[in-house]
């Protein structure tokens, strides 16, 4: 849940609480644009050199009435050398020292604001490999090297830092990073700019180490992505809340994984989506359920609306409202292909909904279920919702006492105690074959007062005559805040997370679990803290996106990449052709000149996710293929209780578990 420092509310809330956004009629004239900063008002005006800023436009009318013009007018910076601003969005970059005009034109009316820039001093040096690193004698490895400014902007330095090798004998490195082992041993590579200095250790060995996969550096995101969705475009969508806690609009940036490029896509109109749910429609649009009533703080109240965003367009929209507001709610994709919604802060913001609603996107509408489909209190907010492969929908947790609810008839009925008892801030996944249930980690009890974390797991099969939670293999960490996801390979990979409070104690070496040998493995630490609001998904080329986590620590506003240990075993198998579309229980052919070498065929949904909440991309879908000449044939999941539909990355992996980069492919009946 929330924490007051993140709640700050500008004086001007009040007054933007009373804007109008309905259409206007002819005879309203547009007089004056005023232009406001969305900031923390307890740091300063000023932003230091490539830091982002938001800037709105708010139209003032001859009756007196208010209009939201953000992404309707003009934007420009009268010194582009100090700061730019992009055109339609009104997002500025801080660029070089001095002060501008920030400007934003609507029908031949213009209004301005002041931004001061301002150098910041240079705080940290971050190596990545982070901690410590292992290389086999002969081997080279391209070390990278980030800067970090007061105002927690970042900056590649890798080709302008000083290199050095303590032990040169042991490892060298060459000026622009680059490390070679030599002989056996151990060395600290550091890398110095501007008086700081950053420091890793390398362990040289004469046998190959352990291959753990690899994580990039942290890279400049310059927002908190408490949000993210993959897209069937393959780009990524992450959102956060507005800064100045203002009533909106909502950040939001475009992630192309492919060009490592970044778009701005705020969302066009006040509102908070912050602490929503999140799901995808059959057609891959993605409905945003609910969000927060920034007017109502400091209570957790929601909000009712259901917003959009298309993929092919790059745009957002408004669905109808729901009957009842929700804040820290959980949806469901449904075999039938509604979007279930569950739980949530009421609008007043001690209320928690037990009401169950479902959103039907051929006829737009939100249907409130009977009174029989209400969740017995106590309700969890975010709880974790899982639909199994009979078409029920399992509640696991955060609550000790699982239950299954049964759509045809609106019912819910018990299923067993965990063995732990209550898993706050767990994770869980549905096992291969659409049954069993696995969670993993969380806490004792609340975390917001100080949890117990554990790193024990269970699993429950839901087909069983009668279902029992047993204890599986614990974790070698205990955490809980973190994220569990699918690999392309089927194993699981579990990132970040902590061990007190929502931030304390922040774990950093990620954990892979395979369902082959019932082991979990550590992997290597990644460099920024990734615990409570953070994000983690996997992309289409099989690495891993990490993001989130409002810490108020370094690299907060990053993002980094994690490359499973698959991309370093050889080559990969390539998909030439696949359908764009396939019906369930139907055959279907992938051209691949690998085809006598695949060993596994599968499809992920693509994940949506926050607050380490996974609502899409919790299973893992095993298809049965025959190999041909330069293709394979593919059976398509036989219903929709084992893949609800919508779109799936369809992936073929060869006889070492590597697997192809993984084309889209939509799955209907």
């Amino acid at each position: 849940m929330r924490t007051k420092q993140h709640f700050l509310i500008a004086a001007v809330t009040a007054a933007l609480l009373l804007i109008v956004s309905a259409p206007f009629a002819a005879a309203q004239t547009l007089q004056s644009i005023t232009i406001i900063q969305i900031y923390d008002l307890s740091e300063p005006t000023s932003i230091g050199v490539g830091a982002l800023r938001q800037f709105t436009a708010y139209g003032n009318y001859s009756d007196g009435s208010q209009q939201y013009l953000t992404q309707q007018a003009t934007w420009t910076s009268a010194d582009t050398a100090i700061a730019t601003v992009t055109p339609t969005m009104g997002l500025v970059t801080a660029v070089g020292a001095g002060t501008t005009n920030i400007s934003a034109t609507f029908n031949g009316i213009t209004g301005s604001s002041s931004l001061t820039v301002i150098a910041t001093a240079l705080t940290a040096i971050g190596v990545t490999p982070s901690a410590s690193w292992s290389l086999q004698v002969g081997a080279t490895l391209q070390f990278s090297a980030t800067a970090e400014y007061g105002d927690a902007t970042i900056t590649n330095i890798t080709s302008t830092s000083a290199w050095t090798s303590s032990a040169p004998t042991v490892a060298t490195v060459s000026s622009t990073g680059l490390v070679t082992a030599v002989a056996a041993g151990t060395s600290t590579i550091t890398a110095t700019f501007g008086g700081h200095s950053g420091k890793m250790t390398l362990t040289v060995t004469t046998t190959a180490p352990a291959n753990v996969g690899q994580w990039g550096p942290p890279q400049s995101l310059g927002m908190l992505a408490i949000h993210a969705a993959l897209l069937n475009t393959g780009k990524v969508l992450l959102w956060g809340y507005p800064v100045g806690r203002s009533g909106g609009p909502s950040p939001a940036r475009l992630y192309d994984p492919v060009a490592n490029t970044f778009t701005d896509v705020t969302v066009p109109w006040p509102i908070d989506i912050f602490c929503s749910a999140l799901a995808f429609l059959p057609n891959g649009t993605l409905l945003v359920d609910g969000g927060t009533d920034d007017a109502q703080f400091p209570a957790d109240s929601g909000i009712t609306n259901t917003t959009f965003f298309t993929p092919s367009t790059g745009l957002w929209s408004t669905g109808p409202v729901m009957t009842y507001a929700r804040w820290y709610p959980t949806v469901l994709a449904m075999p039938n292909g509604t979007i279930l919604a569950a739980s949530g802060a009421a609008q007043n913001g001690t209320t928690i909904e037990n009401e169950l609603e479902s959103y039907n996107p051929t006829t737009n509408t939100w249907t409130v279920l009977p009174t029989s489909a209400n969740i017995t209190p106590p309700v969890d907010l975010y709880p974790l919702l899982i639909a199994l492969g009979n078409g029920n929908v399992f509640y696991p947790a955060p609550r000790p006492n699982s239950t299954v609810f049964n759509p045809k008839t609106n019912t819910w009925s018990a299923v067993a105690n965990m063995n732990f008892g209550t898993r706050d801030h767990a994770a869980a996944v549905l096992e291969p074959g659409g049954e069993a249930v696995m969670i993993v980690g969380g806490a004792a009890n609340d975390i917001g007062g100080g949890g117990s974390p554990t790193n024990t797991t269970e699993t429950i099969n839901l087909a069983a005559t009668t279902p029992a939670w047993t204890y599986g293999t614990p974790m070698n960490v205990a955490r809980f805040n973190h994220n569990l996801l699918y690999l392309a390979d089927g194993s699981l990979l579990v990132v970040g997370g902590d061990q007190n409070q929502h931030y304390s104690s922040p774990v950093f070496q990620s954990e892979l679990y395979s369902f082959t040998t019932g082991k979990w493995s550590l992997l290597p630490a990644q460099s920024a803290v990734r615990a409570y609001h953070s994000t983690a998904l996997l992309l289409p080329d099989g690495r891993v996106l990490s993001a989130g986590s409002d810490s108020g620590l370094p690299l907060q506003n990053t993002y980094e990449i994690y490359s499973p240990a698959y991309l370093f075993n050889g080559a990969r198998p390539t998909i030439t052709s696949s359908p764009s579309t396939v019906n369930y229980g139907k055959q279907f052919t992938v051209v691949t000149p690998q085809a006598s070498s695949i060993g596994k065929v599968a499809l992920l949904r693509p994940g949506t996710t926050t607050h380490a909440v996974h609502m899409d991309d919790n299973r893992y879908v095993p298809l049965k293929f025959t190999v041909g000449s330069g293709q394979i044939t593919i059976t398509a999941p036989a219903q929709a209780n084992l893949a609800p539909p919508g779109y799936y990355m369809l992936v073929i992996l060869n006889g070492k578990g590597v697997p192809s980069v993984m084309p889209f492919v939509q799955l209907e009946q």
